[in-house]
Parts: C-alpha cells; structure tokens; sequence
C-alpha cells in the first residue's frame, strides 16, 4: 500500500470505486480495526484513502502542519465516492466528517457506518444521515459486494 491511499490500477474507472476510511487511530485497538478496514479494501481492490496512513500529527504540531493535516483530510473526503466510518468510540473528528459527507441539497456522499459493537445505540443524526450500518469486518465484506442501503434497525437516543 502507498502512504495515503490502497494501490489500484486505474484502468477500469467506471468499475472503480474510491472509499475514505473515517475513524480514530489513536491506540493499537483503534489501529487494528481501521487496519483490517484497509486490508478487506486492498484485497478487494477497491481505491482508499486512510488518514492513518498519510496524516501524521504530534502533540505540538504547528498550525502548519495542522492546516495540511486539513486539507488533506478535506480533499480526499471530496475526491472518494463513498465513506467508511467508525463509530465505536464516538470520535470528534470521525463525527465531523460523516457531516461533511451530508451537505445541504441533493448531492450526498454515502456514509457506512461501521461497528464492532453488538446492540449499539445510535443518535438520531448518525441514524438519519448514513446509508448503511455494518456491524464487523463481515457483514462489510458483504455489503461491498452489492451496495445496498441498510437502514438503522437498533435503538436510536
């Protein structure tokens, strides 16, 4: 895999989709579930762009590096055709950008929620705004294979 993105040829676009992996990376249990996230989307070969692996930042890091951190994290949100996001620990910045996939008007990116939680709980903007909700590497598998919507079914607050 290259720093920011699963490798793909870019022969067959139409055929292609892109997807950007949302979620926290913060601890080796966030790392090992965004990391099997990246490894089902590189064996599938399906385009991905994985904060994880590109955004860097420190403790101390300039506004700077924090600027770019931004940007970076903005433009592959704007370029993928669909979003992966992990909701298990409630992170801000996961948060922010499933609303960024939601803007006003008709054109949306699709969000899938993903979860290694059984019986979550969901706000009722997270129930609302994602197109699908998966619940483990498998049930993802399967839903990259046909794409369907699945609507919230759990217990909404």
């Amino acid at each position: 895999m290259s720093e920011a993105q699963g490798r793909i040829g870019k022969e067959d676009k139409a055929a292609m989709t892109s997807i950007f992996v949302s979620g926290p990376f913060f601890n080796s249990e966030q790392n090992a579930v965004i990391g099997k996230i990246e490894q089902l989307l590189f064996s599938k070969g399906i385009q991905f762009y994985s904060p994880r692996l590109a955004v860097k930042l420190e403790k101390n890091s300039s506004v700077l590096e924090q600027d770019k951190a931004f940007q970076w994290d903005t433009i592959c949100l704007d370029l993928a055709d669909w979003a992966i996001a992990v909701i298990d620990d409630w992170d801000a910045g996961t948060m922010w950008e499933i609303g960024y996939c939601h803007p006003k008007g008709n054109a949306k990116k699709r969000v899938i929620a993903y979860s290694d939680v059984p019986d979550r709980r969901l706000n009722v903007m997270l129930a609302r705004s994602c197109y699908a909700f998966v619940n483990g590497i498998q049930e993802l598998e399967d839903w990259l294979t046909n794409k369907m919507p699945k609507e919230w079914k759990g217990e909404v607050f």
